[in-house]
């Protein structure tokens, strides 16, 4: 009923927490103090809650895309480059939870790069200008 183990509740009554009384060899918890038991919580309190534990609805994710035209030399580096930038951890851009490089099928010479992130974090940040910049300085 309390959403915890046999254990929990013995400690719980024997800590105080949680009235009990002996009848012979068992414990009794009155069902009213039961039901009004507020299980304690555990850990630090939250001040205020982090963004990925907001609803779908408050905490809509957003992607944004960047388009590039390769040059017909350099498109055979590119590959080279993109292993480079993954060796550095320069991929790694803050406020983006997802990140991809792609050829467009049609059009070999053009690049597409999507950065999805939550409630425009992709678009903000001066270290996230900054991590974009080394990416192209590779």
């Amino acid at each position: 009923m309390l959403g915890v183990s046999e254990r929990c509740v013995y400690g719980y009554i024997e800590s105080g927490k949680l009235a009990g009384e002996r009848i012979g060899q068992s414990i009794v918890i009155r069902k009213e103090i039961l039901h009004g038991y507020q299980r304690p919580a555990v850990g630090r309190p939250r001040t205020r809650t982090p963004i990925w534990r907001k609803p779908v609805v408050a905490n809509p994710q957003q992607v944004v895309q960047i388009t590039a035209r390769l040059h017909a030399e350099q498109a055979h580096l590119l590959a080279g480059r993109l292993r480079e930038i993954r060796a550095a951890h320069s991929h790694l851009i803050p406020g983006t939870v997802a990140r991809y490089i792609t050829r467009s099928r049609t059009d070999p010479d053009k690049l597409v790069i999507m950065l999805s992130g939550v409630n425009g974090e992709c678009r903000r940040r001066p270290e996230r200008q900054a991590a974009l910049a080394r990416c192209a300085a590779i």
